[in-house]
This record gives C-alpha cells, sequence and structure tokens, in this order.
C-alpha cells in the first residue's frame, strides 16, 4: 500500500488530509467492485449457448456508499475540533489507464481475455464484453460457482504526490570571508561555500521524502548553497544588516510531483458470496459461434438482397448499455458494446423497429418503436436508447483564471419515472474543462432534475464554494 504524510487507514480504506481544507480527506478504492443493479447484486451476465458464451459485466473502482457514511462517523471522532456535517471524503485525484480481465488455469496463471478504458472519472466505471470459447465458458462458470484464481479483474492507474526535499546550511565563516575584498562576486562567494563545507566550517543536513528525485536533491542542494553565498556577497559588502557578519542560516525546501504508480486487483469469485454466481448464468437456445468477433450476431431470420442498417449517431464512449436487442418483423439481431457496430436487417412488410435496450446497471429494459422510414436505415439518438446525455462545461472558471474545479453532479429521477439514480464528482484541472457522461433515464426526456455544486480554486489561490443548483437540463455552464 502506498504511504502518504498524514495517511492512515480506517475500515481497510486508506485515507489522506487535504493539505488546502482540513475538513477534507482523500481516500484510495480497495479492490475493484462489481457493477450493482437496484437490489444490489452484480449486472454480470453469462449468456451461455451449447457451444460458446457472451460475457457482459461492468466493473467499477470506488468504495461503498454505505462505508462512506461509516467513515465519516469515525472521522468525527477522531478528529473532534472539525463539524461532523463540514467533514467531507472526496476520491483521490487518481487517474486509471486501463482495466484488464484475466483468465486463469486455478494455479496462478493467468492470461488476458480483454483491457478497456475505463471512465475518466469516479467510479471509473470499465465495461466488458467478451466471446468465450467453450473452454473458456466452462472455466467461466466454475468462477461463478466460487472457484477462485479463475476470472480476475485488474485496475492499473497513478497517483500524483508531491514529494519534498530540504537542505540547511550553517556555520561561521569567520576565517573564510577575512580575505575578501568588498567587490567579491557571487562565483567567489560560491567557491567560499563549497571550499567552507568541504574544511568543516559550514555544516550541511539534508532530509528528503522516500523516493525523490536526484535531480530535486541536487538542485535543492545547489540552491541552498547559492543562498548561502548571496548571504556571505552582503556579509562582505556591509549591506546584510546583521550583527554577526560571519554566520551563515541558509536553509531551502523544494518540491516536485511524481506519478506513483497504483494497481488493484479481484478475484471475481469473490463477488458471489454463497456461490450465487450461478443465477448471473442465461441459457440461450441461439447457437454463440466461437470465437465470432463480430460485435452483431443474427439471432433470428435470414438475410435477404435487400437490407436496411441500424446504426448509433453519437460516440459510444462509456455508454452503461449492455447490449440493444432490434426487431424488424420476424428478423432480429442486436448491438453490443463496447463497440456497437452498425447492423443490417432484411425488409419487411412490416411498419416499425422494436428498439429494446438492457442496461448496465441490471435495471429493467427500455423499448421504443420507431416507424418505418424512405431512407436506407435508422440511425439512432441516445434518447432511443433511454439515454440522456450530460455535457458540462467549466471553461467559465477557467477564462477567469481559476487553478481547480471540483463539481458534483446527482441525477435525481422523478418519482414517475424508472431512470437510475447517478452520483458524480468531476474534475477540473490543466487542459481539461469539460466533461460529459450519459444518464440511464429510461425516457425520452431527463424525466428527473439534475443537482450540482462546485468547489472552486481561483486565481489568487483562495477557495470558494458554490451553493447547490437545481436544473433540468442537461447542458451545465458554471458561471461565475
Amino acid at each position: 500500500m502506498i504511504e502518504l504524510p498524514g495517511g492512515f487507514s480506517l475500515r481497510d480504506v486508506y485515507l489522506y488530509r487535504s493539505k488546502d481544507d482540513p475538513s477534507t480527506f482523500f481516500y484510495l478504492p480497495g479492490e475493484p467492485l462489481p457493477e450493482t443493479g437496484p437490489d444490489g447484486t452484480p449486472t454480470l451476465q453469462l449468456i451461455a449457448s451449447d457451444k460458446s458464451a457472451i460475457l457482459q459485466f461492468g466493473s467499477q473502482w470506488s468504495v461503498e456508499p454505505s462505508l462512506l457514511s461509516s467513515l465519516k462517523e469515525d472521522l468525527s471522532g477522531m478528529f473532534p475540533e472539525l463539524q461532523k456535517e463540514l467533514i467531507r471524503l472526496s476520491p483521490a485525484q487518481i487517474s486509471v489507464s486501463e482495466v484488464t480481465l484475466y483468465l486463469g488455469d486455478g494455479s496462478g496463471k493467468f492470461d488476458q481475455l480483454q483491457s478497456v478504458k475505463p471512465s475518466g472519472f469516479p467510479p471509473f466505471t470499465a465495461l466488458f464484453n467478451i466471446t468465450l470459447s467453450s473452454g473458456d465458458k466452462a472455466k467461466v462458470i466454475s468462477s461463478l460457482n466460487g472457484r477462485q484464481n479463475i476470472l480476475k479483474i485488474s485496475y492499473i492507474g497513478s497517483l500524483p504526490v508531491e514529494r519534498e526535499a530540504k537542505v540547511s546550511i550553517s556555520g561561521n565563516v569567520s576565517r573564510e570571508i577575512s580575505a575578501l575584498g568588498k567587490n567579491v562576486s557571487l562565483e567567489d562567494a560560491l567557491l567560499v561555500v563549497e571550499s567552507a563545507i568541504l574544511k568543516g566550517s559550514l555544516n550541511v543536513e539534508r532530509s528528503e521524502d522516500e523516493s525523490v528525485s536526484q535531480d530535486l536533491k541536487d538542485k535543492t542542494y545547489q540552491q541552498a548553497k547559492e543562498k548561502a553565498a548571496s548571504a556571505i556577497v552582503a556579509m562582505v559588502s556591509g549591506s546584510s544588516g546583521q550583527f554577526n557578519q560571519s554566520k551563515i542560516e541558509s536553509a531551502v525546501s523544494r518540491t516536485e510531483t511524481v506519478q506513483v504508480p497504483l494497481e488493484s486487483a479481484a478475484d471475481i469469485s469473490t463477488w458471489f458470496p454463497g456461490r450465487i454466481g450461478a443465477d448471473h448464468i442465461i441459457v440461450t437456445g441461439v447457437t454463440i459461434t466461437e470465437p465470432d468477433k463480430s460485435s452483431v450476431t443474427q439471432l433470428v431470420g435470414q438475410p435477404t438482397s435487400k437490407t436496411k442498417f441500424v446504426k448509433l449517431s453519437f460516440d459510444t464512449g462509456e455508454m452503461p448499455v449492455a447490449f440493444v436487442d432490434l426487431k424488424f418483423g420476424d428478423a432480429g439481431t442486436k448491438l453490443v458494446g463496447p463497440e456497437f457496430a452498425e447492423a443490417s436487417l432484411p425488409v419487411e412488410a412490416v411498419s416499425e423497429l422494436v428498439v429494446r435496450t438492457n442496461y448496465t446497471d441490471g435495471g429493467p429494459a427500455f423499448e421504443t418503436r420507431l416507424p418505418l422510414t424512405d431512407s436506407e436505415g435508422w440511425t439512432l439518438k441516445p434518447e432511443d436508447l433511454g439515454l440522456a446525455k450530460v455535457v458540462l462545461d467549466g471553461s467559465g472558471p477557467k477564462e477567469t483564471g481559476s487553478t481547480d474545479v471540483r463539481v458534483r453532479v446527482v441525477y435525481r429521477p422523478s418519482r414517475s419515472g424508472k431512470g437510475t439514480y447517478d452520483d458524480r464528482t468531476i474534475y477540473f484541472r490543466h487542459d481539461s474543462w469539460t466533461a460529459s457522461w450519459f444518464l440511464v433515464t429510461r425516457s425520452v426526456g431527463l424525466e428527473g432534475s439534475l443537482e450540482f455544486d462546485w468547489r472552486e480554486t481561483t486565481a489568487d489561490g483562495s477557495v470558494m464554494m458554490h451553493p447547490s443548483v437545481s436544473t433540468d437540463k442537461t447542458e451545465i455552464k458554471l458561471q461565475e
């Protein structure tokens, strides 16, 4: 486990306190967790046929909300000087480069099944959709039934950590400066400092955090020597204003930010306590060929010389959809992630296309019917899949010179709606000041509201908290 200044473990979660805001504690996730449905069970599905199978699931690298509530209670007792209602737990500012699914033989040897890019913000959701061979299908089934060292998921990331190096130089240089003229140069004074260090007239003390680069050590030491040399020039010229004209006190501290590697893995068999993983196996009478790398599987009906296409009109990155069933008369097919590649359906004498979207959150599917078109096919929009795309624009604070913005956005479905509650925190800094993601609304509209509040570090370094705002718009622009 990574060790940070002021860091500590609590309920198996690693926490460290913010230097800028004593009421804020950052936390590092433990093992990866499954995406779960409203009933709290993993949304993982293994669609098995007589030959092969399709494994579909989502994962997250996060801490369960119930555990965060318990941590707040613990922190309130550990730090009585803090008001309980002001204590804030925030995910550490980590980045995740890839999430990989491995298949093992039970002895500790693993081969990669699939590697995907997760969402760029907590909880770092990753979606998997893999066609398995008959042999791999049998192994995955054994994992779902509790056998360990078969199916493993691994998150690879990094955490920016500030490291510090300190150097102090002190001592009496009366002998060394007695022969110097008043017009001594900084270069000559630096030679005096180095000579006094060798002779022992000046004492050097160093300290640095673990893993500090040699470059930072060298630059800190050099700056401390140059600061001592400047003091000698001031002494000799009579401009120092000090009573003791031969005593040197030079202390320098420098910092650097390094990316500390992080890796966390979980055995997927542990996601199903009591061996209930078998409940997530769906047996289909339709043969799944092996290995078929096509993202479209023909389920019913035969292709004809005349077809209509079905495709998506938008980028599907991080879309919380497992697959989309398409029915056109007696013919059917499906769009399967992560590519959701274009599909073709034979032209039939029917009046509508039935689109049934299945989500990774494990909730109910959403169905819509699109009328027959005179064009060559259908181009589906997010609302056709029961999705709403949220766009968050932080360019306003950036233009005023703000250096860091943290935004919390909560989607609350209406009482009559069937959307999936969503709560996420977005960080804006450096060159990244816009973000977008999909919400599962199970409607052609938002069917609910978005509530957001944000914390801003302004150009002068001060911190400003902006109150919560509610909106029914999916495009949010932060304004001063």
